[in-house]
């Protein structure tokens, strides 16, 4: 048995986390990253996909459909 632990972050991407809320939550997701190498980022919004670096958050749009992301 492996003794790696797989975390996933879900990230809000929807348009409620314009300006400083986006920038917040990229500098958060970088700096705690450091302690969690193997994390899985999802982006979610109106839907979600698997992100593998913070540059592919792009601008917030769409609405806050979290439970498509779980």
């Amino acid at each position: 048995m492996s003794d790696t632990v797989l975390d996933v972050w879900l990230l809000d991407t929807s348009g409620s986390m314009e300006g400083a809320r986006i920038a917040k939550l990229k500098e958060g997701v970088a700096l705690y990253r450091k302690s969690f190498p193997h994390v899985r980022l999802i982006a979610f919004a109106t839907g979600y996909r698997e992100i593998q670096d913070l540059e592919e958050i792009g601008e917030p749009n769409g609405g806050t459909a979290l439970h498509k992301a779980l």
